[in-house]
C-alpha cells in the first residue's frame, strides 16, 4: 500500500543522524576539542562502522581496509600537528603567534618581520607597527571636531588606535566595542592602553549595542575591513547608518574606510565606493572622501574639510606621518574630489536585506585575478550535472529538485538574517542546521495512505510557495519576530523546523510516487534532490541575495514553487492512474 517505501525511511535516518551529530558537535566537540580531534574521532568511528558491515558480509580484505584507515588516522594525528601545518600554509611566511576556534570566528595572530597580524576568518583585521594606517583612521575625524569628548571606536582598538585617540585632551571615555573577547584579551597583550581607566571594552555586537545604548558620541570610528562579508557588511548599510544616528549629535563625526584605488579607480571599485558613498549622503549632509593609505569616508551633519594638517597644528597632536611636514593638503583634496566626482553618478543603495556592497567587494577582489585552467574542468563537471539532471526531469522530479533548491535557499536566507541581527552566525549555525535536519527527519516519515498522494504533493509545494513569501514580510517588518532575544532565537529555529518539516514530506510524498526499481528510484530522488540544494546555496549566497535582496530573492523561490507545482498539477490525471496500477 501507500506510505510504505523504504526510500523515505532511509531519508528519515539519515536526517536524525545529522540530528545526532549536530548535537553533539554544537552543544559539546566544538567547545572541548580542536578541529581535527573531531575530524579523527569521526574517521575512527567511521572505520569501526565499516569494519562492522564488512564482518557482517564476511569481507576480510575490507576489514583490513576499515582497520588500516583507523590505525594511519590515528598515527597520523599523534605524529603531525595537522592544525599547525594547516595554518602554515594558509599563512606562508608567516610566524604563528596563536590561532583559536571561537564561537564569533577563527582568530590568528602571526608575526613577520617585526610586525603582528591580526587575522579573523582569513581576513586580515590589523597589523601592528603601521602608524600610517593607525593615525588616519584617527585622526582624520578626531581633528576635526572642537572637542572629541565621546567616542565610540568599533573594533581595532588593539592596533593602536587607542593610543591616537588618547592624545586629544578633551577625551573623557572611549567605548571600544569588539564582538569577538578573544580579540580584546589577545589586544591586551600588544596594547597597554586598553587598561587606561578611560577606556570601556564592551564585547558584543556593535549594531546590537547601539540599538540598545543611550550614550550620545561626538565621534564614531568604524575600524574594520571592507564588505567582503555578509558580517562586516552590515556595517555599510542604510540601516546601520540610520541607527547610528540616534547616538548621534549635529556635530559628530563618522568615519569609515575602505581599499585605496590610488589615481585609479576600476569599474568594481566605483561600485564598491558609490554604493557605500550614495548610503552615506542619504543619512548625513555632509560626506567627504580623504584619500590616503585608505580612502576615508568621513560624514557629519556639521562641515567638514578635507585639509587636516591646520587642524593638527592647532591642537598640538605630535604625529609621525598625519601632520603639515606629511600632508600635502592640496594633493589630497584634488585626490579625494577626484574620487568623489568620478563616484557621483554610481552606486546603488546598500541594504541589510540587499547587501550590494558585499557584492561589489567580492566582484572587486577577484577582479584582482585572471581565470585559472580549473575553470574548464569546473564547467564541464557542471555540464555533465545539468544534462544527467534534465534528462530524469519529470513532475516529480522537478518538484524534488524544487524542494531542494527552496530547503537550501530558505536557510541561507535564515542564517543571514540572523547574522543580520546579531552579527555571529557560528554559535547558532549548528542548533539551525540540527533543528533542519530534525525537520526532514520528521516530516519524512509522513505516510500519506488516503487520499490522493497527488494532491498532497501539489498542496506541499503550494505551502512551501506561501512560507516563502511570508517569511522575508516577517523579517522586514518585525511584527512576527519576537523582540526579546530568546523570542528571536526560538522564532529562526521555529522557523528552519516548518521548512524542513514540509521538505521532508514532500520527500516522502514523492517516493511514493516514483516508479521504476528501487534503487533507481531512490538515488534519482535523493541525487536531484542535493543537487537543487548544492544550486540553491551558491547562487542564493553569492549571487541573488546581494543583487535582488531577500525580499525579491523569496519571491523567486515562492514563483519556482507555484511552478512545479502547476505542473505536478496538470499532470495529475497520469499520475493517479500510475498509483492505481502500482498499488491497485
Amino acid at each position: 500500500g501507500q506510505g510504505k517505501s523504504p526510500i523515505a525511511r532511509i531519508y528519515s535516518w539519515e536526517a536524525f543522524g545529522s540530528v545526532l551529530g549536530g548535537g553533539i558537535f554544537s552543544l559539546v566537540l566544538v567547545f572541548s576539542f580542536s578541529t581535527f580531534e573531531i575530524l579523527l574521532a569521526l574517521t575512527i568511528v567511521n572505520s569501526l562502522v565499516a569494519l562492522i558491515l564488512a564482518k557482517m558480509e564476511r569481507r576480510p580484505y575490507l576489514m583490513a581496509i576499515s582497520f588500516l584507515l583507523s590505525v594511519i588516522a590515528f598515527g597520523a594525528f599523534k605524529t603531525v600537528d595537522l592544525d599547525m601545518m594547516t595554518r602554515k600554509f594558509l599563512f606562508p611566511h608567516q610566524r604563528l603567534l596563536f590561532f583559536k576556534d571561537t564561537p564569533y570566528g577563527n582568530v590568528t595572530v602571526t608575526s613577520r618581520d617585526g610586525q603582528t597580524n591580526f587575522y579573523e576568518n582569513g581576513l586580515l583585521l590589523f597589523s601592528s607597527q603601521d602608524p600610517i594606517s593607525r593615525e588616519e583612521a584617527v585622526h582624520y575625524a578626531m581633528a576635526q571636531h572642537p572637542h572629541p569628548r565621546y567616542v565610540l571606536l568599533i573594533s581595532g582598538g588593539f592596533a593602536g588606535l587607542i593610543g591616537e585617540i588618547l592624545k586629544y585632551r578633551d577625551v573623557a571615555a572611549i567605548d571600544y566595542v569588539e564582538l569577538n573577547p578573544a580579540l580584546t584579551a589577545i589586544g591586551k597583550l600588544y596594547t597597554p592602553e586598553l587598561k587606561d581607566r578611560r577606556v570601556n571594552i564592551i564585547n558584543t555586537d556593535a549594531r546590537l549595542f547601539i540599538r540598545e545604548t543611550r550614550k550620545s558620541y561626538d565621534v564614531v570610528l568604524v575600524n574594520l575591513p571592507d564588505p567582503q562579508t555578509a558580517q562586516i557588511n552590515r556595517f555599510y548599510t542604510d540601516e546601520f547608518f540610520h541607527e547610528l544616528k540616534s547616538t548621534l549629535n549635529r556635530k559628530t563625526i563618522v568615519s569609515l574606510s575602505l581599499t585605496s584605488s590610488a589615481d585609479y579607480l576600476s569599474k568594481e571599485a566605483r561600485a564598491l565606493k558609490g554604493s557605500i558613498l550614495a548610503t552615506l549622503k542619504k543619512n548625513f549632509s555632509n560626506v567627504v572622501i580623504i584619500a590616503g593609505s585608505r580612502d576615508f569616508f568621513l560624514a557629519s551633519d556639521s562641515p567638514l574639510a578635507m585639509k587636516i594638517a591646520p587642524f593638527i597644528e592647532q591642537k598640538g597632536i605630535s604625529n609621525t606621518y598625519v601632520n603639515a611636514y606629511y600632508i600635502d593638503d592640496d594633493l589630497t583634496v584634488r585626490r579625494s574630489e577626484f574620487i568623489r566626482q568620478s563616484l557621483l553618478k554610481e552606486g546603488r543603495l546598500n541594504k541589510d536585506f540587499a547587501p550590494i556592497a558585499y557584492l561589489h567587494s567580492l566582484l572587486l577582489w577577484l577582479s584582482a585575478f585572471e581565470p585559472g585552467l580549473w575553470i574548464w574542468p569546473l564547467l564541464l563537471v557542471l555540464f555533465l550535472i545539468f544534462a544527467i539532471f534534465f534528462r530524469t526531469l519529470n513532475p516529480i522530479t522537478f518538484g524534488i529538485f524544487t524542494g531542494g533548491f527552496s530547503a537550501s535557499s530558505l536557510e541561507v536566507i535564515l542564517l543571514f538574517s540572523f547574522q543580520i541581527i546579531y552579527g555571529y552566525v557560528y554559535q547558532m549555525l549548528g542548533i539551525i542546521v540540527t533543528t533542519f535536519m530534525a525537520g526532514l527527519g520528521l516530516g519524512a516519515l509522513y505516510k500519506p495512505r488516503s487520499g490522493k498522494p497527488v494532491s498532497r504533493f501539489i498542496a506541499i509545494q503550494y505551502g512551501m510557495a506561501l512560507l516563502s513569501l511570508l517569511l522575508p514580510l516577517f523579517l522586514a517588518t518585525g511584527e512576527f519576530v519576537p523582540r526579546t532575544h530568546i523570542g528571536t532565537h526560538a522564532f529562526f529555529v521555529s522557523m528552519a523546523f516548518l521548512i524542513a518539516l514540509l521538505i521532508g514530506a514532500e520527500f516522502s510524498v514523492a517516493a511514493n510516487l516514483s516508479v521504476g526499481p528501487l534503487v533507481h528510484r531512490a538515488s534519482r530522488l535523493y541525487s536531484i534532490d542535493l543537487i537543487g540544494a548544492a544550486m540553491g546555496a551558491l547562487l542564493i549566497s553569492a549571487l541573488c541575495i546581494p543583487i535582488m535582496g531577500v525580499l525579491w530573492v523569496s519571491v523567486l523561490i515562492a514563483f519556482l514553487n507555484i511552478i512545479s507545482a502547476t505542473v505536478a498539477f496538470w499532470k495529475r490525471k497520469e499520475y493517479t492512474s500510475i498509483l492505481t496500477e502500482k498499488y491497485g
